[in-house]
């Protein structure tokens, strides 16, 4: 009898799946819990505890850089890493424990983009800290359904293969989250330069849960005729989705913003978001396996109904939305308030454009690579669906530790060496893909592949904190939605354009372990060239 070795752990994989999808869930759901409670009861308790973990990786950081640690008695985390800031640019945002600082003078710009706002960090009391934390879970929650479109390599594979005769060109496994982003982050976003300003907390949540739409029409779409039903699901889900993307990204690093602790706000938010996408590319491998794709994406609407519950029960409390505005602004009178910037002043200034480039890169090399993740697997080492959708969602584990490691990596070690590394490292495991593939097991590529996952991991958490460093906290909403076509760009190209390739090679000859390596090439090019950009807006940035 043949010894297939994917054949033989098959029954295992299934119950395996099972305990993971379980285990992740039950995980995700008594942490937010768990979270939610202490804050309740003590909340100074996690207030207390990121900040020492993140204390403790700048101290780990000085001894790597040979530097003295002298921390005298009565110093705060914000007093270790001073001196170490001095290197970076700053927003003048540092302070002792019980002192706020004083506002550090800022020099004239020689860009036409007007100068952030010079602000203080406050002290927050119990209510405020205790909204902050409920909001960060709450913006989790509401991530869900972008956490759907991460994980959905499995969902993806499927719906590439399941298409009506003489449709298999348009490939909606990558057009349709494509349909998704383009819209929500090049239309909706600049369309409507932020909503989470404008709307009550229960529109907000009303419009948040739009991103169901999109999933539950991808199940309808498996009826006959319906096929187009997809395309019409994702553009009216877009609409969520940029809600989802500007609250988390904005409205709660706004709220971490005020007491300068926006490094640990991402740092949490990031890791909790991370397992969400890995709690959801489980379960859509194994609904997928076991039921087919309407039975994968009907799982999918089913979860979310679930967590966007948590946000629904801040709107009855009145408790879901932006910090107040009196806590944005430090109303003192010798501090310089500066207007928002406005899109023409936006885009006559230099380091705008190496953020909007930056912005692209990334997205369109990391998701591209993400979102093929299953049918890289499956077409490159002939593994079954349910095997490669496993090691698609194992390769995602590194996804929760990156995104907590690195923004409290960044408070020790300048944002923009942190992010040109992460970018070079990623350029070099793209261009050695195709070397793995053709000498080496699928367990090789999985740790490639995981490695690489987790740097851009990093650097998504991270990108809220580059317009951080150059923008001020009440600049963010004008910001990130003129920087959203080019975010919208990347995301909805590098699976389109990586899915294409592979389909021209494989029509030109090419056999199936090879049929990758073009777009593998593609993007370690242009990872690398995004490590200069980074390094050329720090120069920029600098002297603006």
């Amino acid at each position: 009898m043949s010894e297939d070795p994917v054949a033989e752990i098959y029954s295992w994989q299934r119950q395996g799946f099972r305990c993971f999808a379980l285990a992740m869930v039950g995980a995700f759901l008594v942490s937010g819990a768990a979270f939610l409670s202490l804050n309740v009861v003590d909340p100074g308790f996690l207030d207390n505890l990121f900040p020492r973990i993140s204390d403790l990786v700048a101290r780990l950081a000085y001894v790597v850089k040979g530097m003295d640690l002298a921390i005298g008695q009565g110093q705060t985390h914000s007093c270790v890493l001073s001196s170490i800031k001095d290197s970076q640019p700053t927003m003048g945002f540092e302070t002792s424990a019980g002192m706020e600082s004083s506002p550090v003078p800022a020099e004239p710009a020689a860009s036409d983009v007007p100068k952030m706002t010079t602000l203080k960090h406050i002290k927050l009391d119990a209510r405020h800290r205790c909204l902050r934390w409920k909001n960060t879970i709450a913006s989790v929650c509401m991530f869900g359904a972008v956490s759907g479109i991460f994980g959905m390599s499995p969902l993806s594979d499927l719906m590439n293969n399941q298409v009506p005769e003489g449709w298999e060109w348009l490939a909606p496994g990558v057009t349709v989250p494509a349909v998704t982003h383009l819209l929500a982050q090049a239309v909706v976003l600049p369309a409507t330069g932020g909503m989470a300003k404008r709307l009550e907390p229960w529109q907000t949540w009303l419009v948040v849960t739009l991103g169901m739409v999109s999933p539950l029409s991808i199940a309808l779409s498996s009826l006959q005729g319906l096929f187009w039903l997809q395309y019409a699901g994702a553009a009216v889900a877009s609409i969520g989705v940029a809600m989802s993307l500007e609250y988390t990204q904005v409205v709660v690093l706004q709220w971490w913003a005020l007491d300068g602790r926006q490094n640990v706000g991402v740092a949490f938010q990031g890791m909790m978001m991370a397992s969400s996408m890995v709690v959801i590319s489980v379960i859509l491998g194994i609904t997928g396996n076991a039921w087919g794709l309407a039975g994968a994406a009907y799982s999918e609407v089913c979860l979310l109904a679930i967590i966007y519950l948590f946000p629904l029960l801040l709107v009855a409390r009145g408790e879901l939305g932006p910090p107040p505005a009196s806590l944005l602004v430090a109303p003192t009178s010798h501090l310089r308030q500066s207007p928002a910037p406005s899109v023409a002043s936006l885009v006559r200034s230099a380091s705008f454009w190496h953020v909007v480039l930056h912005q692209f890169l990334v997205p369109f090399t990391g998701f591209g690579m993400k979102l093929l993740l299953t049918s890289v697997f499956q077409t490159t080492y002939g593994t079954s669906f349910l095997h490669s959708a496993y090691l698609a969602s194992v390769s995602m584990v590194l996804f929760v530790a990156a995104r907590g490691v690195f923004p409290l990596i960044s408070q020790a070690i300048p944002l923009f060496l942190v992010l040109s590394v992460l970018l070079l490292i990623n350029s070099v495991l793209y261009a050695s893909y195709p070397s793995i593939i053709a000498h080496l097991p699928v367990w090789w590529l999985l740790i490639a592949k995981s490695l690489a996952g987790a740097a851009f991991a990093g650097m998504l958490c991270l990108n809220p904190l580059v317009l951080l460093q150059i923008y001020s906290p009440v600049d963010l909403p004008v910001v990130f939605a003129a920087t959203g076509p080019a975010r919208g760009l990347g995301f909805a190209l590098g699976p389109v354009v990586g899915y294409y390739l592979f389909l021209a090679c494989q029509g030109g000859g090419m056999d199936d372990q090879t049929s990758y390596n073009l777009f593998f090439y593609i993007s370690a090019a242009l990872s690398l060239a995004a490590a200069m950009n980074m390094l050329w807006l720090q120069k920029v940035s600098a002297h603006s």
